[in-house]
């Protein structure tokens, strides 16, 4: 993959979704950052590294997935591989449920 992106994985939840664009960005805060626009419902990939713990180097994983809102915007955040990736949409957290069962 492209821009030093090699271990960015979408997971399985989402991987079937068509991509209209993306763009990597360096931010301050997160470091190097993947956006990926799909066409379901207008929703917005990020994929950006974890923050790790400064004495021993690790991120710890987390499969399970974290809901989050915020000015009008929710996302479901998971961290695998020292790696967090966020699926967000406008609206509320609701609309995130049908995305979130892990296929078979």
């Amino acid at each position: 993959m492209k821009h030093n992106l090699e271990h960015y994985e979408v997971p399985p939840e989402f991987g079937d979704f068509q991509t209209l664009g993306c763009r990597v960005f360096d931010d301050e805060e997160a470091g190097r950052v993947a956006q990926i626009w799909v066409t379901q419902k207008r929703m917005q990939f990020f994929l950006f590294p974890a923050e790790r713990d400064p004495k021993t180097g690790t991120a710890p994983d987390f499969s399970d997935w974290r809901l989050v809102e915020q000015e009008g915007w929710s996302g479901a955040v998971q961290q695998q591989h020292g790696v967090l990736f966020m699926a967000a949409i406008r609206g509320d957290r609701n609309q995130l449920a049908p995305y979130l069962t892990k296929k078979e």
